[in-house]
């Protein structure tokens, strides 16, 4: 039984590989946000009513530095999503929040901080720790030569490209892509963003083909084995991804995707333990990433361990009870659950 719940949970793993890899891109903003149903603007400073609050947050970097123009998104609760970017010194305001619970996340290029907020009445303090850019894989500590020859025509097409992602707009982004290509050939960051998107639209052979140009243009870009490791997931090809993923970390070394790449690696090769350790590696630098908590669902189904499986697979439904995977997980512990009544009851009968 055990066996055959775990090829049911690799395979639902790697059908949804192409539904996570759409990446979270900061929109640039000029700031302030419009008033909706919920949410009052920053400039409208109206009283709070009795059944909401204010929140006051700040965005720094893990050295408690200020990350200004990174993009605020909140939803949840009562209102409508909405967005709003950091001021030059990284704070932030949204006033008449209804009271709730909310999902705050900053965002600056490919750089992201979470965290969940419990608005009550009054004044709610809050601060998003983003990681640094050499934790993030969105540059490097140092520019390479392949990023300073990109001329700025092509830059500002792929900015307008990130712009693009963050709206869901993927055919205007891939658009944006081509024109930045065009400019500059050999630009590694847009090609790196097009095999995201091509691994979104089902297509690892497109993706890694472009992953494969990115690391040839530009060997210092760590996200670009990242994607490119992702990308011989999708095609089970598990040892030439976990060569690539390992390059990217040497680069990136805290860049939690790698690692949640290299879990589903490791478990696909049937590498369990290995792949739960990668997963929890990842849980220390991102917080609240379900799909974390179905891989090491998986691997303690795999490792025998019905009752930690069943903890992290139910941990996945409440943070994402809706997600195109919460269907084929349910089913997956109601058979843990069948068979944990079943050996009950095969305890309860025997001498």
């Amino acid at each position: 039984m055990r066996t055959h719940l775990f090829c049911i949970c690799l395979a639902v793993l790697l059908c949804s590989a192409a539904r996570e890899s759409n990446p979270q891109i900061a929109r640039p903003q000029s700031g302030g946000m419009s008033t909706t149903p919920g949410f009052d603007g920053p400039d409208q400073k109206q009283p709070d009513s009795p059944l909401s609050g204010q929140i006051l947050g700040s965005v720094t970097t893990p050295d408690n530095q200020a990350v200004p123009n990174a993009t605020i998104s909140i939803s949840g609760g009562q209102g409508a999503s909405v967005e709003i970017t950091t001021g030059l010194d990284g704070r932030f305001e949204l006033h008449n929040v209804h009271s709730g619970h909310y999902e705050l996340w900053a965002r600056i290029g490919l750089r992201e901080a979470r965290a969940e907020v419990i608005v009550t009445e009054g004044v709610n303090l809050i601060t998003l720790v983003m990681p640094r850019e050499d934790a993030s894989g969105d540059r490097q500590t140092t520019i390479s030569a392949a990023q300073l020859a990109v001329p700025d025509k092509a830059r500002r097409e792929f900015q307008k490209a990130q712009d693009s992602v963050h709206r869901n707009k993927f055919v205007d982004a891939a658009s944006h892509i081509e024109r930045a290509l065009t400019f500059w050939p050999r630009y590694a960051e847009a090609l790196v963003l097009r095999a995201i998107l091509e691994r979104g639209q089902n297509s690892p052979k497109l993706a890694q083909a472009d992953a494969e140009k990115a690391v040839e243009y530009d060997p210092a870009n760590g996200q670009a084995y990242v994607v490119l490791g992702a990308s011989y997931i999708d095609l089970h090809q598990w040892d030439d991804a976990i060569r690539s993923l390992n390059r990217g970390l040497a680069i990136v070394p805290t860049y939690w995707p790698g690692y949640y790449e290299m879990s589903k690696a490791m478990l696909g090769k049937g590498n369990f333990a290995d792949a739960l350790r990668q997963a929890e590696k990842a849980s220390t630098l991102v917080a609240n990433y379900p799909p974390l908590h179905m891989v090491k669902g998986y691997a303690y189904l795999s490792l025998g361990n019905n009752v930690a499986a069943s903890q992290e697979l139910e941990v996945y439904l409440k943070q994402e009870p809706t997600g195109p995977m919460a269907p084929r997980i349910r089913e997956t512990l109601d058979q843990l659950h069948a068979c944990s009544v079943q050996e009950r009851s095969c305890s309860r009968a025997a001498p």
